[in-house]
């Protein structure tokens, strides 16, 4: 007996379908246009890259999410799980003019558990500045980034700003000391906003940070650069480069989509400054819509050292944005707007009249398949159509061809020379 299998993708990974590529589409030409508006040329680092090149400084948590796998030279190699870490190795091996503006728009993998907006095959839009080291560059970028999101018609989010020096100087004057409690204290002050306070406690335990101190840390860093008094260099810096961003950004006129929040320092192990995420403020609390930061050490580890700055955008979660705020133009569909049908020996007149739509700028389809009107006509309701041409040997007689708009039922003749125009 034969067994009939049922094949579906891997876990964590979805198809496609054509309306969402649709909307795909539609946001790829409004993200590479802002791009295009700031100067930042588009490149795609290789998918596949060295597993050293990909863990040199992914940070614990990342490592465990690579897809890596040995080729058949027994090279150890991976699939990339962000675009910062290529776009990094891209410009520590070619001596381009610095600054270095660089976009992309491609896809990534990571094996980290399936949820809401998190798939484990996913899509970003990336944008990096190398070769700065003010914080102009970041301002830029943040600026860039809201732009994206305003392009698309994207309106209930907020921009928040942390510093990961001041969070990192807020952990050691509370009297941690060693370098990875450290980092774990950080990615626990990444979840301020996620976690309840207990929960938050019992993460600080694991990097062996008592309840007191745990608590010092977290009312300082909510209390945010109000009355903040700088505990070494480090902070000092990072408190002048997060005036320093909002002013800037306040130039741009993107001051009220941002506000400065302490909590936000960003899971990467890479970030050494200015980090940021913008979330939406309404709808369906689906996370992060774009994420980056200042990242000053990880050029180097591929070559010469460079200051650089960066952002990310999730297209997946920016999709589930974009429907729950209502942004979607009705026009952008994967959906024919007219359906020709031939009644009679017209076959070759139906090939004419749709070549005339389709050069007027209509998405045009033919019958293909030698339906009769009645089953033609079921078949643009069921995927809705809502146009179809009907060319019939009596009305070409005539020099004519009927029109019918689906939704209303109603018919009009219209001259074969004008069918172009008539199709609204």
């Amino acid at each position: 007996m034969l067994i009939k299998m049922s094949f579906q993708p891997p876990r964590g990974m979805s198809d496609i379908g054509p309306e969402e590529m649709a909307i795909r589409q539609w946001m790829y030409g409004k993200i590479q246009g802002v791009f295009s508006k700031y100067g930042y040329a588009m490149v795609e680092p290789t998918f596949i890259e060295s597993f050293d090149v990909l863990a040199a400084k992914s940070g614990e948590d990342v490592k465990e999410e690579i897809y890596y796998f040995k080729d058949k030279g027994g090279r150890k190699l991976g699939l990339r799980f962000d675009i910062t870490v290529g776009l990094a190795r891209m410009v520590a091996t070619n001596q381009w003019p610095k600054p270095i503006r660089l976009s992309a728009l491609s896809s990534m993998w990571r094996y980290d558990r399936p949820g809401y907006g998190r798939e484990r095959w996913f899509y970003q839009w990336d944008v990096e500045v190398f070769g700065c080291k003010g914080s102009e560059a970041d301002a830029e970028v943040i600026a860039l980034s809201i732009d994206v999101l305003e392009s698309m018609g994207l309106k209930d989010f907020v921009v928040k700003i942390g510093n990961r020096r001041i969070a990192e100087s807020l952990i050691r004057s509370a009297g941690v000391r060693n370098q990875k409690n450290v980092e774990g204290a950080l990615r626990t002050v990444d979840k301020i906003a996620k976690l309840s306070e207990t929960e938050l406690f019992k993460e600080f335990g694991k990097y062996k940070i008592n309840k007191a101190v745990a608590k010092e840390i977290l009312e300082n860093v909510k209390g945010g650069l109000k009355g903040l008094k700088a505990k070494d260099e480090s902070m000092v810096e990072g408190i002048k480069e997060t005036k320093e961003v909002m002013k800037y950004l306040k130039a741009m006129g993107k001051g009220k989509r941002c506000e400065v929040d302490l909590s936000v320092v960003r899971g990467l192990g890479y970030y050494t400054g200015l980090v940021w995420e913008a979330m939406e403020t309404k709808g369906s609390g689906v996370g992060s819509l774009f994420a980056g930061g200042r990242y000053d050490s990880l050029v180097g580890l591929y070559g010469d050292d460079l200051p650089a700055t960066g952002c990310a955008g999730g297209i997946e979660r920016t999709i589930i944005a974009l429907k729950d705020q209502d942004a979607v133009p009705k026009e952008v569909s994967a959906k024919p707007e007219v359906l020709v049908i031939p009644v009679g020996d017209t076959k070759a007149k139906v090939m004419e009249v749709a070549e005339a739509l389709r050069k007027a700028g209509k998405k045009t389809v033919t019958d293909v398949i030698g339906r009769g009107l009645s089953k033609n006509l079921q078949y643009a309701n069921k995927i809705g159509i809502p146009n179809v041409v009907i060319v019939g040997e009596r009305d070409l007689a005539k020099g004519k061809v009927t029109l019918r708009n689906m939704e209303s039922g109603k018919e009009k003749q219209v001259a074969v020379s004008g069918i172009g125009k008539a199709v609204k």
